[in-house]
């Protein structure tokens, strides 16, 4: 026994699993705090403790022969084995830091059931309006905001958005199961009373593992101290879930954003108000009104001057603003909020936004990014943000990862798992789309353009029986599914069908706009009108094909001379003009028009739309018949990312029957599928 311990020491074994076991366990425990702070699956600690198992007797191993060698050095191949080691686990935990794989491709509501929740992680519910004047709903919504926007500033916390704790009850029975939704360990519920001046609030936070109540509080104040209540419901809450609150924050929550408890009002009605996609002129107009009323009771409200400014650039940049009347307003707001408070995350993210909407400086806009990212860590809009601008640079794999992580803070909202999964079909990579995309429809059904994007993962491979699954499987007949349906029976050559449908849809859109025609930013009426046309030629009616045509030629004309303020609303016009000259048979005119699209919006400077404008520059050519400008652009486009094209689609699509015997075009069809 004697002579075995004198040659584990003459190996320098205990020092060496001495040395492994506290190295190993530091190391441990380091990745257990960053594992909580990024909220990463069990399965990667438990790898690394396995690893970690596993690599001690390996070092046992490594000792004992050294020491047989009488040497206790690692060779040039050992080291650089153990560095390559290193450099693997790195990487891996660099990927993880940023998005897992596994969860880039789960669907959300898996990663809630089965990621272990972070102890520091909490959604605030819809907080009960209690007043007898049943008007003063926003007010409760506004505080609820309020208290949300307060909680992102910390960032040892991971904060569910508002967007997806809103369509819960405020006081529901199964809190324990939302809590899991949510995948938060956390949950705030709430009540406001407004009565004239005074305000009751009552707040409770809840553990729902164990239905623990960590800290409740009723405040009965005046509307003078509702920031200062708002503030101390952040810094309590962040003391119950032991989170680390950094000076910085501390005194971004002490922050009072104004004095004037009206225009704080008018403030919090038109946050409550803005909660979703802006679906009309009529609903964008009453969100700026109520904040136009906050800065005009408060004219040194620049939280208010910098959300007027946001908003005024996001309804100019959907097209809602053919004047460009709000862009003004918006850059006279923005000038205002950074002469107040140019350190404002609001105001930086202001900025950021009219370098996006209205400069088209994407790079710019990434960089007044980071810090309203650094200042506000659980905003969720803040990352959604930053991937939109990441994919207009190109940075895909970043984009993907920011709204990764976007829909990890806000797993109920719609347009987020929509647009997560546009960035995968963008990437044509529709495996890892999909689940994004049936989340988005399950929360909006009604959202027509998360099925189309769909259909363009059935129609690049021209698989038509799977695109009649994903139609079947969603039965609502609104204007936007109808043109679907539509589109896919011109695809299957059923012209009277077709026709019969777009009408319908057209009788039916109003003043519908959608992702799914011209990006989104004219009436989806006009694409429609122009695919009517396309049908009712093929159906050999060329009457009624050249009166439509002639229709949205004269639309856009109209359109056009008023001069777009948004280039994009332009482009838009000019693509659309260019396919109905093209119908028309005005060749060169129609050329020209392509040419006004591609210049508007290269594929160089927007790597996203860009793209998708080209598509429409490639349709106009071979609705022309110019195999000759046709195929090299759909060659390019067959490569490209953001581009819908496939060789499938090539395939289905009447709008290229004209270029179909072409030898160039039928190479492209028998290359691969993309």
């Amino acid at each position: 026994m004697s002579e075995l311990w004198q040659r584990l020491k003459q190996r320098k074994l205990v020092q060496w699993a001495v040395a492994y076991v506290a190295a190993a366990f530091a190391l441990l425990q380091g990745v257990d705090i960053v594992a909580q702070r990024f909220g990463w699956p069990e399965s990667i600690e438990r790898f690394l403790i396995i690893a970690a198992c596993v690599g001690f007797f390996v070092a046992l191993v490594l000792a004992w022969y050294h020491g047989e060698r009488g040497e206790q050095r690692v060779s040039t191949t050992e080291l650089m084995i153990l560095a390559m080691l290193l450099a693997i686990g790195g990487g891996l935990l660099w990927r993880y830091a940023r998005v897992s794989p596994q969860i880039a491709t789960m669907d959300h509501d898996s990663i809630a059931s089965d990621v272990r929740p972070n102890n520091k992680s909490i959604a605030v519910l819809p907080f009960e309006n209690l007043s007898s004047d049943k008007d003063n709903a926003y007010f409760a919504d506004g505080i609820q905001d309020q208290i949300l926007t307060g909680l992102s500033k910390i960032g040892d916390l991971k904060v569910i958005s508002r967007t997806s704790t809103q369509r819960y009850a405020s006081r529901p029975d199964n809190i324990a199961e939302i809590a899991k939704q949510l995948g938060v360990a956390n949950i705030l519920e709430g009540s406001v009373q407004k009565a004239g001046n005074r305000v009751r609030i009552n707040v409770q936070l809840i553990r729902t593992d164990n239905d623990t109540h960590l800290w409740a509080e009723t405040y009965d104040r005046s509307l003078d101290d509702i920031f200062a209540v708002q503030s101390e419901v952040a810094q309590k809450i962040a003391e119950s879930l032991a989170a680390n609150l950094t000076r910085d924050e501390r005194a971004a929550l002490a922050q009072k954003p104004t004095q004037n408890t009206a225009a704080y009002a008018s403030y919090l009605k038109a946050r409550a108000l803005n909660t979703g996609v802006v679906a009309s002129r009529v609903q964008a107009d009453t969100i700026l009104g109520a904040y136009r009323e906050a800065v005009t009771l408060d004219p040194d409200f620049a939280l208010a001057w910098a959300e007027l400014a946001r908003e005024c650039f996001r309804t100019y940049w959907i097209g809602m603003d053919a004047s460009g009347a709000l862009r003004k307003e918006g850059e006279s707001a923005l000038a205002r909020a950074r002469q107040l408070a140019p350190n404002l995350p609001q105001t930086q993210l202001a900025q950021a936004v009219y370098l996006y909407y209205v400069k088209l400086d994407f790079a710019g806009a990434m960089a007044a990014m980071e810090p309203v990212n650094k200042a506000l860590p659980g905003y969720a809009d803040g990352w959604l943000f930053s991937g939109f601008l990441a994919r207009r640079l190109g940075r895909w794999e970043e984009a993907a990862s920011s709204l990764e992580h976007a829909r990890l803070l806000a797993p109920k909202d719609a347009v987020l798992a929509y647009h997560l999964g546009v960035t995968y079909v963008s990437m044509r990579q529709c495996d890892r789309a999909m689940p994004s995309l049936d989340a988005s429809l399950q929360l909006q059904p009604d959202n027509s353009a998360a099925l189309w994007v769909k259909l363009q993962c059935a129609w690049v491979d021209a698989d038509m029986v799977r695109a009649d699954r994903m139609l079947a499987d969603e039965p609502l007949q609104t204007s936007g599914f109808t043109a679907l349906r539509a589109e896919q029976a011109l695809f299957k050559r059923d012209y009277t069908h077709a026709s019969a449908l777009y009408r319908r849809a057209i009788d039916n859109a109003g003043d519908l706009q959608s992702d799914s025609g011209f990006n989104g930013y004219i009436s989806a009426t006009v694409g429609w009108r122009l695919q009517l046309a396309l049908s009712e030629q093929h159906a050999g009616k060329m009457a009624v094909a050249q009166a439509l045509y002639a229709q949205v030629k004269a639309d856009a004309t109209t359109k056009l001379a008023n001069k777009p303020d948004n280039a994009y609303v332009a482009a838009s016009w000019h693509a659309a003009l260019g396919i109905a000259l093209a119908g028309l048979g005005e060749h060169q005119a129609a050329n020209e028009q392509a040419a006004l699209v591609t210049s508007l919006v290269p594929a160089s400077k927007d790597a996203l739309e860009g793209p998708a404008y080209a598509d429409y520059v490639a349709r106009i050519y071979a609705l022309n018949g110019d195999a000759t400008r046709a195929v090299p652009l759909l060659r390019h486009q067959l490569k490209t990312f953001s581009s819908v094209l496939g060789a499938g689609y090539l395939q289905i699509d009447p709008d290229y029957d004209s270029i179909r015997n072409n030898p160039g075009f039928q190479a492209l069809l028998k290359g691969e599928r993309l």
